[in-house]
């Protein structure tokens, strides 16, 4: 089992080394508590990112992302979020979000949201939207 990551991970703008993160190819994640990352992992599928905050994804489809506050997302379809707050999302269709409140989404359809408060949703069709009594947000469809 290789510990180095298939794809390019840095950290503002250096090569983050292996020591910094684990990645276990056989079950394809990847760990770090480092902060300001940028993952490229365009293309490749099926990955689960477990990360601190302030990080940038651009991946393929079916990924899994565990991270804390202001993170970029830009995926393809059928990935999992589990976020802090203040994240920005664009993504193809088939998506489930569980975030904090401030978060920008950009989607495709058929996606599903829990979000906390003030966030923007510029969507595709057939989305669901779930909120607490207390949570106001803006929903534009597109």
């Amino acid at each position: 089992m290789s510990n180095i990551a298939p794809f390019s991970v840095t950290q503002l703008g250096i090569a983050l080394s292996p020591d910094k993160y684990t990645w276990d190819s056989g079950d394809k994640v990847f760990t770090t508590q480092e902060m300001f990352l940028v993952i490229d992992a365009t293309n490749l599928t099926g990955i689960t990112f477990i990360t601190n905050e302030s990080c940038t994804f651009i991946t393929g489809s079916r990924c899994v992302f565990f991270t804390r506050d202001f993170c970029n997302f830009i995926t393809e379809s059928n990935c999992r979020f589990i976020t802090g707050r203040n994240c920005f999302f664009k993504t193809l269709f088939f998506c489930i979000f569980l975030t904090g409140s401030n978060c920008v989404f950009l989607t495709g359809s058929n996606c599903n949201f829990i979000t906390e408060t003030d966030c923007h949703f510029i969507t595709g069709m057939n989305c669901l939207f779930e909120e607490e009594e207390s949570t106001q947000y803006n929903k534009k469809i597109l």
